[in-house]
This record gives structure tokens, sequence and C-alpha cells, in this order.
């Protein structure tokens, strides 16, 4: 049993900070059922598309969206707000990388789920957070890594940098800290990382990981205990 078997994630999201949280999420077990509006996550028209049997895919979108079921709702439809609601409800977590504002004028927002639902994990994702004067603005993983510069962490030797990636592994981390409960009986967590030892260490300093090969000698896999996570 993976750690996360049994958890429901609902993610209404698009493109990849929030569809990589989520990829994540699955990979540990949990099921993701993830909505996309009529014309489809945007990322389903981003190259390389691959031509298949029942007409192309994008490529990025398979890999980002791997383990996961869609369905296809209008949300300013009202009878499709209502089965995202039931959704929700039958949820233990949702996932949304909206601009800030744009689910609670849907009625899709964590105060309407809280009376109804006090347990939610409620994740919202945005490029410059859910308060402050650049709050409204979007913005893609590079927009966000190009203002803040790479911090010293990420740095290997002088003349070269590594680029921190998209931010789910820190969006996991958030969504774990609530999700404990529904690890393993054993208490274990593993994880595969391929080969992105270092960052996942900078961006996750105080956890004391053990690290240990794929089988295909290729890449990595971090264990962790249920003490160890926050």
């Amino acid at each position: 049993m993976l750690p996360l078997s049994g958890v429901r994630v609902v993610e209404f999201c698009q493109v990849l900070a929030g569809p990589y949280c989520g990829m994540l999420l699955a990979d540990l077990g949990a099921e993701i059922i993830k909505v996309e509006p009529p014309d489809g996550d945007m990322m389903r028209q981003w190259p390389p598309i691959t031509e298949g049997a029942n007409g192309g895919y994008s490529e990025n979108f398979a890999a980002i969206n791997r383990n996961k079921r869609s369905v296809v709702l209008d949300l300013k439809n009202p009878a499709h707000k209502a089965a995202a609601r039931r959704l929700v409800l039958s949820a233990d977590v949702v996932l949304e990388n909206n601009r800030p504002g744009v689910m609670d004028r849907l009625g899709l927002g964590y105060e309407s789920f809280r009376g109804e639902k006090p347990g939610l994990v409620y994740c919202s994702i945005s490029a410059f957070g859910q308060s402050g004067p650049r709050s409204g603005e979007g913005g893609f993983d590079v927009t966000v890594q190009a203002m803040r510069a790479l911090p010293p962490e990420y740095r290997h030797e002088p003349e070269s940098a590594l680029a921190a990636g998209a931010d789910g592994l820190d969006i996991v981390r958030r969504i774990l800290a609530d999700a404990k409960k529904h690890l393993n009986p054993n208490g274990l967590l593993a994880v595969e990382v391929g080969h992105n030892r270092d960052l996942v260490e900078a961006a996750f300093p105080h956890l004391p990981f053990t690290w240990l090969d794929t089988p295909s000698g290729e890449g990595k896999i971090f264990l962790l205990r249920r003490a160890d996570l926050p």
C-alpha cells in the first residue's frame, strides 16, 4: 500500500505548479480527480504532440498528469458547479492554482466549504501569494525565479547554479503536514526523485533523509519516518 492510499484530492489546476503537485501526490498513492474546463487544461496543446490511435496528445501534459482521472466541468454553469461542490465534499484535499479570488467568485473557495467540511485541506497555489501588492498577478515558475534570483543553497559551484524547478516539492510537504495520518501503518515514506537529490535536500534541509539507489541505478529514493515529517 502506498503512503497516501485512500486520500482523495480534487485538482482545479492548469499548466505546471498545481498539476505537478497533484502528480507527486498521485505517485504517493492519492486518488486525483482533475477538473478541467471545456477546452481542457491549456497544457494539452503544448508540444511535442505525439500522434496516436485516438488523436494526438501532448507529451508534456501526459508527463505531469499521470495517474489522474479527469472530468470536464464548466464552473460557470450552475449544474456543473453543483457537481464540483459534490466532488469537493467527497474529498480530503482541494488543490487549485487559479489567481487569488477566482475560486471565491465561483463559489468554490475555502470559506464556502469550511462550515460543511471543517477537516478539508485546501491548498491554493499562486505566483505571488494570496495577499499583498502583487497577489493578483499571474506567473510561471520561471517568472518567480527571475524575480527572486537563485538563492545560495541552489548553487553547486561559483560559476553555475541549479534552477529551483517547480515548487511542487514544497507544496507536497505542506499537504503532508495535514494529511500524514493517512501514511501507512509502518510510518515509512519512500519517494523516488530521479536525479534531484540536491534539489530535495536544498528544499528540505531540516529533514533527515535516508537515500537509496533505484533498482535501475539511474535515480534516487528517499526514506522518511512518520516522526520525521513536519
